[in-house]
């Protein structure tokens, strides 16, 4: 009689558990933002990874609404070639819309970021995945200081920066504003590692030629050119600030 207790109690128990209802998922917020967001940093000297210079961007997005796995700053080795980052950058935007069921990304591209970004699209895997890209002291048609990269042994991608270049030449060829994907730049006179600052601008684009004093590096931070990208990223159809 005791075992035939444990036995009614035991499966009593069991059917309970069986019947009771299952703790729901916690659901993944509805996205908000227009597109994900790619930011896609440019070249450093010495090759170092830096991983905090864009959080300016990166919460400026999140306070409009981006969720912030919508929003990824790739960082690829910066002294490898432009054509090997370009298939990197292919990679992580493949996987951001996986992640998110969008059609595309925006881009944010600074300095030589631009060629691989511009790449990715034009000859790599981000063909028809882009919406937007925003270049900021973007090195379009390269800086005569890359005419020195030959010093510089451990880079190969610093003379892809050359106007002369094989690459700048290929990117800029027939169209400079390439497939459907609106484009604008931003850069200022007080640029002195693009040199001329105006190599950043692209026929076809919206080029802001910035009156205000912005550096090479501010635009990592230029609240001005944050909100006016994202802005634009959202519909506004200002062509100008």
């Amino acid at each position: 009689m005791r075992w035939g207790k444990w036995v009614v109690l035991a499966a009593a128990f069991f059917a309970a558990g069986a019947c009771a209802p299952t703790v729901p998922a916690t659901p993944v917020p509805p996205r908000t933002a227009p597109h994900p967001l790619v930011i896609v940093p440019g070249i450093e000297l010495f090759c170092e990874v830096q991983t905090t210079d864009w959080a300016a961007w990166e919460d400026a997005a999140v306070a409009r609404g981006y969720r912030r796995d919508e929003v990824v700053v790739f960082r690829p080795d910066p002294c490898t070639s432009n054509v090997d980052s370009a298939a990197g950058l292919a990679q992580i935007v493949d996987r951001l819309l996986e992640a998110t069921g969008a059609d595309k990304v925006d881009i944010v591209a600074h300095s030589m970021g631009s060629l691989a970004s511009r790449w990715c699209i034009r000859f790599s895997g981000c063909g028809g995945k882009v919406a937007h890209m925003v270049g900021v002291a973007a090195a379009n048609h390269g800086t005569i200081w890359a005419n020195l990269c030959p010093v510089a042994v451990w880079s190969r991608s610093c003379g892809e920066l050359a106007p002369q270049s094989s690459m700048i030449a290929a990117l800029n060829a027939d169209d400079e504003s390439w497939g459907d994907v609106e484009y604008a730049t931003f850069n200022s006179v007080c640029d002195i590692a693009i040199v001329p600052y105006t190599s950043t601008f692209l026929d076809g684009a919206i080029n802001v030629d910035e009156p205000r004093c912005v550096g090479h590096t501010g635009w990592k931070t230029d609240g001005p050119t944050i909100d006016w990208s994202l802005d634009w990223f959202a519909g506004s159809t200002a062509d100008s600030r």
